[in-house]
Formats: C-alpha cells, sequence, structure tokens
C-alpha cells in the first residue's frame, strides 16, 4: 500500500495555514484504476482518475471526520451492504471548495457487493479510513471529533426500519395524502410554484418549507399531468426524503412506484394538470383545512367533499378506517342498552372510538351499539363496567375486541363508594371526609355515588333512616336495625351514609378515632361496626398474714400493691387487714379509651367525578 500527501494538497495547506483558513476535505473518491501497482510509490503530481474509473463519489459526514492528535486527522467512509457492485483499488480525499485533490492511497483491489434479498446474494460492508499527517493538521481543519470505529454494519436492519415505518405511514395515508395546502401548485402571471407544506406519498414524509418553482411547460406540448416523485435518497449513512415534479403527458401515466438504475424505489402521485390554456387543476388527495393528525383525517370534509375550486377528493374509502372517531351517546342513565353513532363507521376488530356518555350509567352489565352494528357488553379489565362507574361528560376510549367494547385507559382513580386513608390533610377532587359532614345537591353533584347507592349493594351502606343514624350518632348505647349494640362517643354512623332525598343532601359517615378491622371477628359485619370492650382480666391473690408485709404483686407485676394493718372489730377482736393500690398505668401508658399503638391519617370516601 502507497500514500501519498499531493503536491497540489501541500500547496493548499500551507497557502491556508498562512491565510488563518480552514481545510475542508468533504469527499473520498473511490476508483479502480487498470494495471496499477499499489507497491510503487505515487507520483507527487498524482490527479484524479478518468471518470469511468471513478466508482464512487462519497460525501463525508461531518461526524465521518475526527482528529488523532493535533497533528492528524482521519477521514472515514462507511459503505454499506446496500452499495455495490463495484471493485476500487485506488482512493483519495477531495477538497471541494479549492476542487484539489489533497492525498492519496493505493491498494489491492477491494471488492464491494450489494446485498440483494431477491437473489439470495450476500452484501458486504466496509470501512475506509484515510489518515492524514501534517503539522497543525486539527487546527487547521477544525475538526472537533475525536476518532471512533465504525465496524458493524446495521444497513439491512436500518432499511427494515426506514420501510416499517414507510408502511406504517402508508396504512394510515394510502398512497398519497396532502395537507390543506401543501405542494399545491398554482398558477401566477406565467410562472407555476408548488405551495409549501405536507404531504405523504407511498408512505414517505415530504415537507416543503418554502415555494418550489415549476419550470412551465411549452404549450405546444399541454396538457401535462403533474407529479410528485418521492424517494428516500442515501446521504451520506442516512436516508433522506427527496421529492421531485415530473411531467408526463394525460396518455402516459407513471405507475405509483418504480425502481431507478440504482435500485433505488420511487413513489408517485398524480398531484395538478396543467390544462390545454395554462389553468391548473389540482388533483392531490387532501385535507381541506388545518393541520393533518390522525384522529382528524376520518372526517365529512374529507372524503368525496368539493373544494370551493371544484376539485374532488379522491381519498381511499379505507383511510376512513382509523382509530381517534369522537361521538356522544345521549341514552338515559337507566337504559342498558346504551347507542351512538358515528360517520364512516365499520365494526372490525381493533377498531377504536371515543365516546363521552351524557348521563352517569345506573343500568347493570350496561353494553354500546354503533351504527346498530349490534350491543357488544361494555367492560373494563375484562368484567361488565359496574353502576355508577361511567362519569357524566367524561370521554372514554373504547377499542372493539370482536365481542365486547374495552375500556383502555383508566377509569376513575377508585370504586365509587371506596374508603381511602390518605397521610396528608389535602381533599382530593371527587373525595370527601369522613366526618359527618353534610353534602348538599348530593345527587346532582355527585351523580355516580348516587347511581351506586341506588343499586342492592349500595342500599347496605345507608341508615334506613335519619333516627337511626341520630340514634347512633348521640347515644350512649344504641341498638340497630340487625339488633346489634354499639357503643358511641360522638360517633355518627360509622361506614354508613344517610341520603336524605327529598332534601338531596348526604350525611358522611363519622370515622374520626376508629379503627379498620377485618369484617368476621365476634360477628362484625362488611360496614358493620362495634363499640368499646376490653379482655376481660381475673386474678387471685394468696398468701400469709404477717405484720408490717405488703401486698405481693400480682402475676408477677406492680398493677396491686399496699401494706397491711391491724384492725379491731369492736368487740376486742384484732386481725390483720390487706389494702391494695390498682394502678395500670405503672405498666402500660392510659387514656380515656382502650387503644392499640395508631397513627393518624386522613379518612375520605370517593364520591366520583363531581359535575361542577
Amino acid at each position: 500500500m502507497s500514500t501519498i500527501l499531493t503536491a497540489a494538497g501541500e500547496s493548499l495547506i500551507a497557502r491556508l495555514q498562512a491565510e488563518g483558513k480552514a481545510l475542508i476535505i468533504d469527499t473520498m473518491i473511490l476508483a479502480n484504476v487498470p494495471g496499477q501497482d499499489h507497491t510503487q510509490g505515487i507520483a507527487p503530481g498524482v490527479t484524479v482518475p478518468a471518470e469511468d474509473q471513478i466508482t464512487l463519489r462519497y460525501a463525508i459526514p461531518p461526524q465521518y471526520r475526527a482528529y488523532v492528535n493535533p497533528n492528524q486527522v482521519v477521514y472515514s467512509a462507511m459503505l454499506g451492504s446496500d452499495m455495490g457492485d463495484f471493485t476500487f483499488n485506488w482512493q483519495g480525499l477531495w477538497c471541494s471548495e479549492h476542487n484539489t485533490l489533497v492525498a492519496v492511497a493505493t491498494f489491492p483491489a477491494l471488492e464491494k457487493r450489494r446485498y440483494d434479498e431477491a437473489n439470495g446474494k450476500t452484501g458486504n460492508n466496509l470501512t475506509r479510513n484515510f489518515l492524514l499527517t501534517f503539522t497543525g493538521a486539527r487546527k487547521l481543519t477544525g475538526l472537533t471529533i475525536s476518532a471512533d470505529v465504525w465496524q458493524l454494519d446495521f444497513t439491512v436492519r436500518l432499511n427494515g426500519i426506514d420501510e416499517r415505518e414507510r408502511l406504517s405511514n402508508f396504512d394510515i395515508y394510502g398512497q398519497a395524502f396532502f395537507d390543506a395546502e401543501g405542494w399545491l401548485l398554482r398558477k401566477t402571471a406565467e410562472a407555476y410554484a408548488f405551495a409549501p407544506g405536507l404531504g405523504y406519498v407511498g408512505g414517505i414524509r415530504t415537507a416543503l418549507a418554502e415555494s418550489l418553482p415549476l419550470a412551465a411547460p411549452e404549450s405546444a406540448n399541454l396538457p401535462q399531468n403533474v407529479w410528485l416523485d418521492v424517494c428516500l435518497k442515501h446521504t451520506g449513512s442516512d436516508r433522506i426524503a427527496e421529492a421531485s415534479p415530473m411531467l408526463t403527458p394525460p396518455a402516459a401515466p407513471l405507475t405509483d412506484s418504480a425502481a431507478d438504475e440504482t435500485g433505488l424505489i420511487h413513489y408517485r402521485a398524480l398531484v395538478a394538470r396543467i390544462e390545454a390554456g395554462g389553468s391548473v387543476t389540482d388533483l392531490r388527495p387532501r385535507k381541506t383545512s388545518g393541520a393533518l393528525p390522525i384522529p382528524d383525517v376520518a372526517t365529512p370534509e374529507v372524503a368525496g367533499t368539493m373544494r370551493p375550486d371544484g376539485v374532488t377528493c379522491h381519498m381511499d374509502a379505507d383511510m376512513l378506517k382509523v382509530s381517534g372517531r369522537y361521538t356522544i351517546c345521549a341514552t338515559a342513565a337507566s337504559t342498558a342498552d346504551k347507542t351512538a353513532s358515528l360517520d364512516h363507521f365499520a365494526l372490525m376488530p381493533g377498531v377504536v372510538v371515543q365516546v363521552a356518555f351524557a348521563t352517569v350509567n345506573t343500568a347493570a352489565n350496561p353494553t354500546l351499539n354503533v351504527n346498530g352494528t349490534g350491543a357488544k357488553p361494555l367492560t373494563y379489565c375484562g368484567v361488565p363496567v359496574e353502576v355508577g362507574a361511567l362519569a357524566q361528560g367524561q370521554v372514554y376510549t373504547l377499542i372493539f375486541s370482536g365481542n365486547a367494547w374495552q375500556i383502555i385507559g383508566g377509569m376513575a382513580p377508585y370504586p365509587i363508594g371506596q374508603y381511602t386513608w390518605f397521610e396528608d390533610e389535602l381533599v382530593r377532587p371527587g373525595f370527601k371526609p369522613c366526618n359527618a359532614n353534610v353534602i348538599s345537591a348530593f345527587a346532582a353533584t355527585y351523580p355516580q355515588m348516587a347511581a351506586y347507592l341506588s343499586t342492592t349493594h349500595g342500599a347496605k351502606r345507608l341508615f334506613a333512616s335519619l333516627a337511626e343514624y341520630e340514634a347512633a350518632h348521640n347515644a350512649a348505647w344504641a341498638t340497630l336495625a340487625d339488633g346489634s349494640q354499639v357503643r358511641w362517643n360522638n360517633i355518627g354512623g360509622a361506614a354508613k351514609f344517610w341520603w336524605n332525598k327529598a332534601a338531596d343532601t348526604l350525611l358522611m359517615p363519622d370515622l374520626t378515632g376508629m379503627l379498620r378491622e377485618m369484617a368476621g371477628l365476634d360477628g362484625l359485619k362488611v360496614t358493620g361496626v362495634h363499640g368499646d370492650m376490653i379482655r376481660n382480666i381475673i386474678a387471685r391473690h394468696c398468701g400469709d398474714a404477717r405484720e408490717g408485709s405488703d401486698f405481693g404483686a400480682i402475676g408477677g407485676s406492680s398493677v396491686a400493691s399496699g401494706p397491711r394493718y391491724l384492725v379491731s372489730n369492736g368487740s376486742g377482736t384484732q386481725f390483720w387487714m390487706a389494702a391494695a393500690d390498682i394502678n395500670t398505668s405503672r405498666q402500660v401508658p392510659t387514656g380515656n379509651t382502650n387503644k392499640t399503638r395508631a397513627w393518624g391519617a386522613l379518612v375520605c370516601a370517593y364520591l366520583g367525578t363531581p359535575t361542577a
């Protein structure tokens, strides 16, 4: 292998260093020079080989230009398996700014093969590095990236990613689809130009940042069809969307796609026609206004509508079957079979809709029927939606599983009516503290909770009457409807509510100072309560009566103690009597009630999403 800094390169380097200007090497030229002997030295006056010997002009990306040390810089070319086939034995570094061949290297011939899936041909990956050494190389070239190694060929995988993305866009937008004014061809005086905007052709996104002129065709050649040719063109190690207009006679239409001489696939879309008189007919499938988000594609303004200029939108009907469509269900709250209407709707597994319910559902096992396609169960996490679970006015995203509408995403943060303990004093939206407070306009404000309390299982959490609530709230001992007795200390209806439907008020339970306990112990039922109680303690003290001795400890503790006294019964008979003082505080802390160790929290009940 031979390497040389050409005479022209040395001269350019010296001149730029003297002028304080940067040397920009932006191209690596590969060539196959017949009869070359790589073991021989290279003449300093070497020039670029003949054009028919050049196999590749590689534009070196900025990230492939790096420094090794202050006096060495390296330029690299990554030749992926999508490039080829060719052979080369010569490479040179080229400065386009000054049209100068800076350095040359020769070596034994190398073969570059292109991957061909159709024919089962294996491609190869080559990385060519060219190290350039001269004093002050890093400073002159201005390179700031340290040298790295490019050895892995991700070409096939990256091409696969590009293709999957293109197909995903194709599934949504079809062969061609444009934003309101994107790529609209206009005529001004005798000039034609495309308007800036966004479009998709063959699944490739192409955006025009500014107006693009179109050369006016000869009047003798009119009419002419105007096509947009789009491809993913290789640029360095990247692939960039490139769009170019094409003109053809109406009698010679183009195919939707075609490969060029390098095998690169181009996708075409008919966007306009220049009529015989020079006027323009817009033929773009497009959205007539606004941006181009997916949820807005399936709107009546798109399919088959006429623009003011009289051009019909030629949108594929399959593009209307997209997700994100929105409707309102106004079915009565007590009706289980909910109905809704949607334009351009087709029921199929995987279709997604968004539904806002105008009322809270109060019916068990609700269903949804869209456009008369049949009542399908409304489910959440695989089970029927509970009564009161659907909030009024809230938008739910539903996906059809094939036999049911599944609510995806969240519903409510908690089941309606659930008690929740919070470790701070913040009352969250939809929650109310359980401290005997009164909720006014209850059913109007919290329709989900009202619907829940109207069900059989919800009604079990209501006191039968205000008198029962007040008896439990005020009496020292109260007998409830189920015959159980509880002792209260200003506790109002623990775990139960009182709903005054006439006044539409809800009296919240008061769980202040109460501990939560698993139902089943001592006959305690779910939503039931029990009052104060203490385990019975029985002790017996036996001992000799001795003068001056203390009362012995009970059970080894000092709960009870005291001296003995000699007393007379008034008849001359004397005997010893013991005095015992009881004080449990010597063993455990004491208070007004029997307690276990506990920590304080704010107890709230979730009433659902408030209407205001």
